[in-house]
């Protein structure tokens, strides 16, 4: 913002050389007065969102905090972040994912107990009685129930702990696609911010500034109007706070993206 309204600055000092000069009207003064006082204006909203801005992280940490200059450097080149490798480090770390693999591994283990322990159908039960009932002498008895068929595999079971492991895989498999889906969204946004503030920067804004200092270098000699000025120089100042507002959305991706590999979820989003 101060580089914005030092452009607009110069314009203003430029249009009074020209007036003392005879050589402009004095409407170009009072448009580059406007210009700057617009600058002026963004400039201190600027600086109000900073204070805010601010205010929010003392509440947070619960504690006043004084306005400093941040650590980092906020122009420096934006990281990369590949998609498989950060999906794969995810899928790693997720707790939702590791959840579903420990209930995928207690299916499995319960598949394999029911798949070791089949259980027959054939019961058998004794009785003995010591009581003498007056039939002059003790008396026992065997009972013996034989189904058919006479073995019973546990069929039943182990389907029934086939169908726990199939839903348990089903369930990672939903796990994983929800990250992946997340993840995309989250690298789209990133991506496609660093992009525009990466072509803005290297293809853009040199291409604006030169026409500018040509446009300013032609201005003062009288060969264009302000009108002419004044347009690139609004061209430069879109197209710089443009790439302002990119960079910043780049630069709060990546504090996420950052978080959310140290945590091993998506819900920082």
């Amino acid at each position: 913002m101060e580089e914005l309204k030092g452009i607009a600055q110069k314009a203003v000092d430029i249009a009074k050389q020209l007036l003392a000069a005879e050589e402009v009207a004095k409407t170009d003064l009072l448009q580059a007065e406007v210009e700057r006082q617009q600058a002026e204006l963004q400039l201190a909203n600027a600086q109000y969102t900073l204070q805010a801005t601010w205010s929010q992280l003392s509440a947070v940490v619960g504690q006043p905090i004084q306005l400093q200059p941040l650590a980092g450097d906020f122009f420096a080149p934006t990281e990369t972040f590949e998609f498989e490798q950060t999906l794969a480090w995810f899928c790693a770390q997720s707790p939702d994912v590791l959840a579903a693999n420990a209930r995928i591994y207690q299916a499995r283990c319960f598949l394999q107990r029911q798949i070791v322990e089949p259980r027959p159908n054939v019961s058998v039960q004794g009785l003995y009685n010591f009581v003498d009932n007056g039939i002059d002498g003790q008396d026992a008895g065997l009972a013996v129930t034989v189904p058919l068929p006479l073995w019973n595999k546990n069929e039943g079971n182990i389907a029934s702990a086939r169908q726990e492991l199939v839903a348990a895989e089903q369930m990672l498999a939903q796990v994983q696609l929800r990250i992946k889906q997340d993840l995309a969204l989250v690298m789209e946004q990133y991506n496609r911010a660093n992009s525009q503030a990466n072509y803005l920067r290297e293809q853009i804004l040199p291409r604006v500034q030169q026409t500018l200092d040509l446009t300013r270098q032609t201005y003062e000699a009288g060969e264009v109007n302000f009108v002419a000025l004044l347009t690139v120089q609004r061209t430069y100042t879109q197209n710089k706070l443009a790439y302002l507002e990119a960079l910043a959305t780049v630069r709060k991706a990546e504090v996420d993206l950052r978080g959310m590999l140290l945590s091993g979820s998506l819900s920082a989003q």
